[in-house]
């Protein structure tokens, strides 16, 4: 039934819309379809904001624009102005600064934002180690914050050999 619809229905048709389906415990709230020609889907459990997998990332500020993109696709009034207040800062263009890299974020913050994205623990640390590497001032540093990335267990970030890239 659902395949018929998703084969007759419009892109604008489809902008949004809820399915409800009872997988074991879980229960899938959502499915998203976004623009032509290929629909993705985004499934959300309940309790749990964005099934974006932080490991996947190496920088804190593409991690949080793709949480916010993400939200603000499943909800239309999800907002800057929305996250500063959760979050617990004044001006909704901090948010904004935030992601063009024109201002960088305390520990203190970091953390606020890994609650406001529902983070589990070993999720929260990972954000917080992504915010020192990004913000490291020094190539020691630097080099000490990317080295607790690699070595966290779930990390999908991962050294490149040589023979996998070439220079233009």
């Amino acid at each position: 039934m659902l395949g018929r619809f998703l084969k007759t229905a419009s892109i604008e048709d489809l902008t949004y819309f809820k399915l409800f389906k009872k997988s074991g415990s879980n229960l899938i709230t959502s499915i998203l379809l976004t623009s032509p020609p290929f629909p993705c889907i985004f499934m959300a459990n309940k309790g749990k904001k964005s099934m974006i997998d932080v490991f996947a990332y190496s920088d804190y500020r593409k991690y949080l624009n793709d949480f916010y993109e993400a939200e603000k696709r499943r909800n239309p009034h999800f907002s800057h102005r929305y996250i500063a207040q959760k979050v617990g800062f004044n001006s909704s263009g901090f948010f904004s600064k935030i992601l063009q890299g024109t201002t960088n974020i305390s520990n203190e913050l970091a953390l606020k934002f890994a609650d406001f994205c529902k983070l589990k623990k070993s999720e929260a640390d990972y954000f917080g180690l992504l915010v020192l590497y990004n913000q490291a001032k020094s190539h020691a540093e630097k080099k000490r914050w990317f080295e607790k990335i690699l070595a966290f267990s779930k990390s999908k970030v991962k050294i490149v050999e040589v023979s996998q890239y070439e220079f233009f």
